[in-house]
């Protein structure tokens, strides 16, 4: 067979094979080469700021620098002057199947003014299903009783998996 600009050689079928590698096992396809990353571009550092947290699954910067870390159990964390505030923002109930849970934050582009984060999670319930509401900032926490509902899914329309995407305002 004919030698590709990568080095592979091409199969009978015009499949791509690097040299020297066996075949993967029948109905499995191997990737193709990676390059990752595995040094910093100059001016970069690394530095772990936080610890402990179970299961990120996204994160907001507010204008003030506080970070706001979202986990799949329902828990808003902040990240304040480089250190994880020992109180949760809040804790919402939600259905910890594999990939639901709390799926999703987002500060509202007035966040340091109205104090208006959305969430996005899977709401505990014999029947799980996806709701979107905005939540009021009181300080480093949310101001009690401030969740309103903006979006819900009918429970049958709620996926058993992962439901994906980042949530923007």
């Amino acid at each position: 067979g004919s030698v590709d600009a990568f080095g592979s050689k091409s199969s009978k079928r015009g499949r791509a094979r690097r040299a020297g590698v066996p075949r993967p096992p029948v109905g499995l396809e191997w990737l193709e080469p990676r390059q990752l990353l595995s040094t910093l571009p100059p001016g970069f550092a690394e530095l772990q700021v936080a610890g402990g947290l179970s299961s990120p699954v996204a994160m907001e910067i507010a204008a003030d620098g506080r970070v706001f870390v979202a986990d799949q159990y329902g828990s808003i964390h902040i990240i304040k002057n480089d250190a994880l505030l020992a109180t949760p923002f809040a804790t919402l109930d939600v259905n910890l199947p594999p990939e639901q849970g709390l799926q999703g934050i987002a500060l509202d582009p007035d966040f340091l003014s109205n104090g208006f984060l959305y969430v996005s999670y899977v709401v505990n319930d014999a029947s799980p299903y996806l709701r979107i509401s905005r939540v009021t900032a009181d300080g480093d926490g949310m101001l009690a009783g401030s969740e309103m509902v903006r979006f819900e899914t009918a429970a049958s329309a709620a996926p058993r998996v992962h439901l994906g995407g980042r949530r923007h305002v």
